[in-house]
C-alpha cells in the first residue's frame, strides 16, 4: 500500500468530516444512509455500513461513483460533500423512554 499524500489526508478527512455532518443532521443511521443510497449489504466481513464508517474517519475515500450516490441520498451536490461542514455538528436530542417501559 502506497503512502498517503497529505493532500490525500486532507481530502480524505474533510470528506468524511461532511459526510458524518450531513448525516447526523439529517438524523441518518449508517444502515439508512446505506440504503438509501442504494448499496447492497456487501459480502465477507465488511459491510457497507463498516465502509461508511471508514469513510467517516478519514481512513479512505470513495471511488466517484459512490461518492456521487451518497451525495443524492443526502440531497446534496457532490461539491457540497467534499468540502468543509458549515458548522459544528448538532444534532436534537433524542426522546428516551423511562426505563420502566423498556
Amino acid at each position: 500500500m502506497r503512502e498517503r499524500a497529505p493532500a490525500d489526508v486532507d481530502m480524505a478527512a474533510t470528506f468524511g468530516r461532511r459526510l458524518r455532518w450531513e448525516r447526523e443532521r439529517r438524523e441518518l443511521s449508517l444502515s439508512a444512509l446505506s440504503k438509501a443510497a442504494g448499496f447492497s449489504k456487501g459480502r465477507g466481513k465488511r459491510s457497507r455500513r463498516d465502509v461508511i464508517c471508514r469513510w467517516e474517519r478519514g481512513e479512505t475515500v470513495p471511488l466517484l461513483t459512490t461518492a456521487k450516490r451518497l451525495a443524492d441520498a443526502l440531497g446534496i451536490t457532490l461539491d457540497e460533500l467534499v468540502t468543509e461542514p458549515p458548522g459544528p455538528i448538532v444534532v436534537p436530542p433524542r426522546a428516551v423512554a423511562p426505563m420502566a417501559e423498556w
